[in-house]
């Protein structure tokens, strides 16, 4: 797996940044004999990094803090190293940034109030993963080194200075139930620029753009082509939209176009 090789194989440029960077981890590793690890990942910069790694030879493992958290980062150790032992210090890498809200604000905060924080107080997105939040507050998975200063930013701001904002582990994260809306669409076929359209308000044309973009994932895979059906159970999301479940087929209209449930998540 030579890294001027997989770089000459056309990737768009920001992918190969992301390429480049994880090559600079692995070199790491291998001189070093030291376990390190990249920054947090969303599901596209995941999957294309996935599939170079597919042929690496050496050890590492995908790691958000959580078994089914969504972004992750990548965690490289030494062949004469187990990976046993390289988990046992998981808790050395990642941690969680508890936000508790005083009573006043129970309710009032959404995933973008947490997010545009962070990124207020000089954070990059790759910089946390996971912000499990309720309407008590917030955990925000982050790497531990950067921890006290995200924690002590988030408490310089406004909106958050009557918080009471601490370090925890990533084993006392807090479970969040989830809650799904209901909505009822009306679309002319399954297809998946179809749904997009609906679930995004807006044309058929632009949803194409968007699918175009990479924006659009189906059961955790980015999904490119326009034309294909959704079947029931269908994870959807739609970066900077939303994350849905097409749940079921509930008739037709008399132009024969199908009525839809779907399932979002909020």
């Amino acid at each position: 797996m030579k890294k001027e090789e997989i770089l000459e194989k056309g990737y768009k440029a920001e992918d190969k940044f992301l390429i480049s960077k994880m090559f600079d981890k692995i070199e790491f590793c291998k001189k070093r004999k030291k376990m390190t690890y990249t920054d947090f990942l969303d599901l596209y910069e995941q999957k294309v990094l996935k599939k170079i790694l597919n042929s690496y030879d050496g050890n590492y493992f995908f790691y958000g803090g959580l078994e089914d958290a969504e972004r992750k980062i990548i965690v490289f150790y030494p062949k004469d190293m187990e990976e046993y032992t390289v988990k046992k210090e998981l808790k050395t890498i990642l941690v969680g940034i508890r936000i508790t809200l005083p009573q006043m604000l129970k309710g009032e905060y959404s995933h973008r109030n947490y997010l545009s924080g962070i990124i207020k107080i000089g954070f990059k997105r790759e910089k946390i993963g996971d912000i499990l939040f309720d309407e008590t507050g917030a955990d925000i998975i982050a790497i531990k080194d950067s921890s006290e200063y995200i924690a002590k930013g988030l408490g310089e701001l406004k909106r958050f200075q009557s918080s009471n904002i601490t370090v925890i582990q990533v084993d006392e994260l807090r479970k969040i139930n989830i809650n799904l809306k209901e909505i009822k669409l009306v679309v002319p076929s399954l297809r998946l620029d179809a749904i997009v359209s609906e679930l995004a308000k807006t044309s058929r044309s632009k949803a194409n753009e968007i699918i175009d973009s990479g924006r659009v994932w189906i059961n955790d895979e980015n999904e490119y082509k326009h034309t294909k059906q959704i079947k029931q159970k269908d994870k959807i999301v739609i970066r900077g939209k939303g994350k849905y479940i097409f749940d079921s087929i509930q008739g037709n209209t008399r132009k024969d176009n199908y009525i839809i449930k779907i399932l979002k998540y909020i």
